[in-house]
């Protein structure tokens, strides 16, 4: 089972194959990341029969726990092994185009120094780029996904501006000379 944030449009394929192999670089019972001691990543792989049923530990207070904290504890409370504390975040791929507020900008420039913008920001896998931008545009251009942007309502104009930008970002990433 693959949980994974709802800001992602998968374009990989080979999702169960590299977790799968994750899991087995790192002795891991799931994939996924340590950000520090107590928090994982968003994107958490592992059998649905080790995740479920889900206790919440009892010292866990919802109201005020990130859910990267929560899942971080989760998994501890089932004594999981976990993959070792270090690991570059670009061990765990986003398998797809990741399209997220108050991020960095996509493409940088001298005026947002990498800061968070409020405006939609992305990553985009798979790599090469170019792979990654293609297949976006064949999801993009299929007819299910045309079929409900023909939907959005005029007045709806920041989800029309966020899936013209992630049109214009992988646009750039598809024809840039690299």
């Amino acid at each position: 089972m693959y949980i994974g944030d709802i800001d992602i449009m998968i374009l990989d394929s080979d999702i169960v194959q590299h977790h799968i192999q994750f899991m087995k670089n790192y002795n891991s019972d799931f994939s996924n990341i340590l950000r520090n001691e107590r928090q994982l990543t968003g994107l958490h792989f592992i059998e649905y029969e080790k995740m479920y049923p889900v206790k919440i530990p009892d010292k866990i207070d919802l109201y005020r726990t990130n859910d990267e904290v929560l899942l971080c504890s989760l998994m501890r409370e089932k004594n999981y092994s976990f993959p070792p504390l270090g690991l570059p975040l670009s061990e765990r791929k986003t398998h797809g185009l990741h399209c997220s507020f108050f991020s960095r900008p996509p493409l940088s420039s001298l005026t947002t120094e990498d800061k968070s913008v409020k405006y939609p920001a992305w990553t985009i896998e798979p790599q090469p780029y170019k792979a990654g931008a293609e297949k976006y545009f064949e999801i993009r251009y299929s007819t299910p996904v045309v079929n409900f942007t023909e939907c959005i309502h005029e007045r709806q104009v920041e989800l029309r501006r966020i899936i013209q930008i992630m049109d214009m970002f992988a646009y750039y990433k598809l024809h840039k000379d690299y």
